[in-house]
């Protein structure tokens, strides 16, 4: 039988994931992710983003991804989890100003945020997959439906290449 932590990392394999998702996807108790998340981030297994929208008891919330010290996972890209991933990215743009959004030849999403150290590098290393780069400030708004839009015509752009989901 696998330990919390390994189905933990088992489930992140799919995307990134709050606490709360994770305990419910697991069918265990917040605690217990809470408990196996410390340690699979204190040991470099997960990577963890602050997001801007609060949890009922008011407090942010996390998003965790596998440790991959670069990019955020949001896993595969599908036509039912595009709107979701076009409210999370608004969720960390609020937190982190500026945010690229990039999918890969096998339709899978990350994200890197501008507050990484390694975000200009990883500009440079994954450009060929940018969808876009999203900023927020005083002049700017931050429009799920833009990143829809770039989202719907990545996807077309990869399909006509033949790119398919693993």
């Amino acid at each position: 039988m696998l330990s919390t932590g390994e189905r933990i990392l088992q489930a992140l394999e799919l995307g990134a994931a709050t606490i709360e998702q994770l305990a419910t996807m697991l069918a265990v108790s917040y605690f217990t992710v809470y408990s196996a998340m410390t340690k699979l981030e204190r040991d470099g297994a997960v990577c963890v983003t602050k997001l801007a929208s609060p949890r009922r008891s008011g407090r942010k919330q996390n998003l965790y991804s596998l440790g991959t010290g670069e990019l955020v996972s949001l896993g595969p890209v599908t036509d039912a989890k595009m709107p979701v991933m076009a409210r999370l990215l608004g969720d960390v743009l609020v937190e982190h100003g500026e945010v690229a959004l990039f999918i890969n030849v096998d339709l899978t999403a990350s994200i890197a945020m501008q507050t990484d150290s390694g975000y200009d590098r990883s500009l440079k290393v994954h450009g060929p997959s940018l969808v876009g780069v999203y900023r927020t400030g005083r002049l700017k708004t931050f429009e799920p439906r833009h990143v829809l839009e770039d989202i719907g015509e990545r996807l077309a752009e990869l399909k006509r290449r033949g790119a398919h989901a693993p």
